[in-house]
Protein backbone atom coordinates (compact mmCIF):
# COMPACT_ATOMS: atom_id res chain seq x y z
CA UNK A 1 0.00 0.00 0.00
CA UNK A 2 1.42 3.32 -1.25
CA UNK A 3 0.29 6.42 1.18
CA UNK A 4 2.52 10.05 0.57
CA UNK A 5 3.38 10.58 4.05
CA UNK A 6 1.61 13.97 5.16
CA UNK A 7 -1.37 13.60 3.10
CA UNK A 8 -4.99 12.81 4.24
CA UNK A 9 -6.98 9.76 2.02
CA UNK A 10 -8.72 12.43 0.39
CA UNK A 11 -5.54 14.54 -0.73
CA UNK A 12 -3.82 10.69 -1.63
CA UNK A 13 -6.42 10.36 -3.81
CA UNK A 14 -6.84 13.24 -5.90
CA UNK A 15 -2.95 13.16 -5.81
CA UNK A 16 -2.50 9.87 -7.84
CA UNK A 17 -4.98 11.60 -10.95
CA UNK A 18 -2.43 14.43 -11.22
CA UNK A 19 -0.04 12.37 -13.35
CA UNK A 20 -2.61 10.27 -15.15
CA UNK A 21 -5.23 12.49 -15.64
CA UNK A 22 -3.19 15.59 -16.58
CA UNK A 23 -6.04 17.70 -18.82
CA UNK A 24 -9.00 17.08 -15.57
CA UNK A 25 -9.78 19.97 -13.29
CA UNK A 26 -9.36 20.46 -10.10
CA UNK A 27 -13.26 19.86 -9.50
CA UNK A 28 -13.96 17.21 -11.64
CA UNK A 29 -11.20 15.50 -9.89
CA UNK A 30 -12.45 16.43 -6.12
CA UNK A 31 -15.76 15.37 -7.89
CA UNK A 32 -14.31 11.67 -9.05
CA UNK A 33 -12.58 11.63 -5.19
CA UNK A 34 -15.68 11.96 -3.48
CA UNK A 35 -17.75 9.67 -5.82
CA UNK A 36 -15.05 7.16 -5.01
CA UNK A 37 -15.18 7.57 -1.24
CA UNK A 38 -18.72 7.31 -1.24
CA UNK A 39 -18.46 4.19 -3.20
CA UNK A 40 -16.68 2.46 -1.25
CA UNK A 41 -17.42 3.27 2.10
CA UNK A 42 -14.36 5.37 2.94
CA UNK A 43 -16.45 9.12 3.50
CA UNK A 44 -15.67 8.65 7.56
CA UNK A 45 -11.57 8.10 7.08
CA UNK A 46 -11.48 10.67 4.09
CA UNK A 47 -10.04 13.41 5.84
CA UNK A 48 -7.30 11.35 8.06
CA UNK A 49 -3.89 10.16 7.66
CA UNK A 50 -2.95 6.41 6.63
CA UNK A 51 -1.74 6.03 10.22
CA UNK A 52 -4.85 6.79 11.60
CA UNK A 53 -7.17 3.95 9.28
CA UNK A 54 -7.64 0.13 9.55
CA UNK A 55 -5.39 -1.88 7.59
CA UNK A 56 -9.25 -2.93 5.99
CA UNK A 57 -9.57 0.75 5.42
CA UNK A 58 -6.40 1.09 3.49
CA UNK A 59 -6.83 -1.75 1.56
CA UNK A 60 -9.68 0.28 0.16
CA UNK A 61 -8.14 3.33 -0.55
CA UNK A 62 -5.78 1.53 -2.41
CA UNK A 63 -8.83 0.12 -4.69
CA UNK A 64 -10.20 3.74 -4.75
CA UNK A 65 -6.89 4.52 -5.96
CA UNK A 66 -7.11 2.73 -9.21
CA UNK A 67 -10.47 3.02 -9.51
CA UNK A 68 -9.33 6.96 -9.72
CA UNK A 69 -7.17 6.82 -12.71
CA UNK A 70 -9.74 4.74 -14.41
CA UNK A 71 -7.42 1.78 -15.18
CA UNK A 72 -8.83 -0.76 -17.90
CA UNK A 73 -7.95 -3.67 -15.58
CA UNK A 74 -7.96 -3.61 -11.72
CA UNK A 75 -5.35 -5.86 -10.70
CA UNK A 76 -5.80 -7.52 -7.12
CA UNK A 77 -2.90 -9.58 -6.15
CA UNK A 78 -3.68 -11.69 -2.82
CA UNK A 79 -6.08 -7.98 -1.87
CA UNK A 80 -7.76 -10.01 1.02
CA UNK A 81 -5.24 -12.08 2.69
CA UNK A 82 -4.95 -10.79 5.64
CA UNK A 83 -8.37 -9.18 6.78
CA UNK A 84 -9.92 -11.00 9.23
CA UNK A 85 -12.81 -12.74 7.76
CA UNK A 86 -15.65 -10.61 8.29
CA UNK A 87 -13.45 -7.49 6.75
CA UNK A 88 -12.74 -9.65 3.70
CA UNK A 89 -16.33 -10.60 2.93
CA UNK A 90 -17.38 -6.75 3.40
CA UNK A 91 -14.55 -6.06 1.07
CA UNK A 92 -15.22 -8.69 -1.43
CA UNK A 93 -18.74 -7.88 -1.74
CA UNK A 94 -17.35 -4.28 -2.59
CA UNK A 95 -15.06 -5.48 -5.37
CA UNK A 96 -18.48 -7.14 -6.78
CA UNK A 97 -20.71 -4.73 -6.42
CA UNK A 98 -17.87 -2.40 -8.52
CA UNK A 99 -17.97 -4.61 -10.87
CA UNK A 100 -21.33 -5.84 -11.80
CA UNK A 101 -21.74 -1.55 -11.62
CA UNK A 102 -19.19 -0.68 -13.54
CA UNK A 103 -18.18 -3.33 -15.43
CA UNK A 104 -14.87 -2.99 -14.00
CA UNK A 105 -12.55 -5.81 -15.44
CA UNK A 106 -10.59 -7.42 -12.43
CA UNK A 107 -7.60 -9.63 -12.08
CA UNK A 108 -7.91 -11.39 -8.79
CA UNK A 109 -4.64 -13.39 -7.79
CA UNK A 110 -5.55 -15.60 -4.94
CA UNK A 111 -5.00 -19.16 -2.71
CA UNK A 112 -8.48 -19.30 -1.97
CA UNK A 113 -10.44 -21.63 -3.73
CA UNK A 114 -13.61 -20.04 -2.72
CA UNK A 115 -12.72 -16.50 -3.33
CA UNK A 116 -11.94 -18.15 -7.12
CA UNK A 117 -15.15 -19.96 -7.63
CA UNK A 118 -17.29 -17.09 -6.27
CA UNK A 119 -16.07 -13.68 -7.36
CA UNK A 120 -14.96 -14.87 -10.69
CA UNK A 121 -16.09 -15.46 -14.04
CA UNK A 122 -13.28 -17.61 -15.27
CA UNK A 123 -10.31 -18.85 -13.06
CA UNK A 124 -6.47 -20.44 -13.99
CA UNK A 125 -4.83 -22.93 -12.44
CA UNK A 126 -1.25 -22.45 -11.66
CA UNK A 127 1.02 -24.71 -10.70
CA UNK A 128 3.85 -23.66 -8.24
CA UNK A 129 7.26 -23.81 -8.89
CA UNK A 130 10.32 -21.55 -10.49
CA UNK A 131 8.82 -22.81 -13.98
CA UNK A 132 4.91 -22.27 -12.89
CA UNK A 133 2.74 -23.39 -15.98
CA UNK A 134 -1.06 -23.04 -16.80
CA UNK A 135 -2.95 -26.06 -15.65
CA UNK A 136 -6.24 -25.52 -16.52
CA UNK A 137 -8.77 -23.02 -17.24
CA UNK A 138 -12.26 -23.33 -15.65
CA UNK A 139 -15.34 -21.11 -16.68
CA UNK A 140 -17.33 -19.97 -13.73
CA UNK A 141 -21.56 -21.32 -14.48
CA UNK A 142 -22.43 -19.84 -11.27
CA UNK A 143 -25.28 -16.64 -12.21
CA UNK A 144 -24.30 -13.54 -11.02
CA UNK A 145 -25.01 -11.94 -8.46
CA UNK A 146 -23.43 -14.97 -5.96
CA UNK A 147 -23.83 -15.35 -2.77
CA UNK A 148 -21.66 -17.45 -1.10
CA UNK A 149 -24.51 -18.94 1.62
CA UNK A 150 -26.69 -19.32 -1.26
CA UNK A 151 -24.65 -21.29 -3.07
Amino acid sequence: MFFITGLKVRENLRVTMDEVLKNTTLDEKISIVNKHLVMLNLTVGADKYAYEISRAMKQQVDIARALVIRLKILQMNQRFRKLDALTRSKLQRQVLDIWENKRQAVMMITHNVDEAINKSDWFVLVINGSAATIEEIFEVSFPHSRDQPAM
